[in-house]
């Protein structure tokens, strides 16, 4: 008997390459995938088991026209604010505020 109960929750088409890595959010309500097209898309499934691409970040960090960001939860910050960058590839940003940093995990 397997340790662990594996099931397909969805599949996608949108990268047309390889997907390297995929990864949820903190509540498990969004699916981030990045591959070889240099893009992170941000995947969301509604009430009735159909996922939607939300968000798709090129690599540069910039958003994909036509696509935007999920609405904010409440006592999270609207617009994203880019913090300094590591170096020309990295970038990151603040999404919301965390009331307890010790308690989210790090990847």
């Amino acid at each position: 008997s397997p340790r662990f109960d594996i099931q397909v929750a969805a599949q996608f088409e949108d990268h047309i390459c390889t997907v390297w890595r995929v990864c949820w959010n903190v509540t498990g309500t969004i699916l981030a995938s990045s591959g070889d097209d240099g893009c992170v898309r941000l995947w969301k499934c509604n009430h009735m088991n159909n996922w939607k691409c939300v968000s798709v970040l090129k690599g540069d960090g910039t958003q994909a026209p036509g696509t935007e960001l999920p609405p904010p939860t409440p006592g999270t910050i609207a617009t994203p604010h880019p913090l300094p960058q590591l170096n020309s590839n990295t970038r990151y940003f603040k999404l919301g505020t965390i009331s307890h940093p010790n308690q989210v995990p790090w990847h």
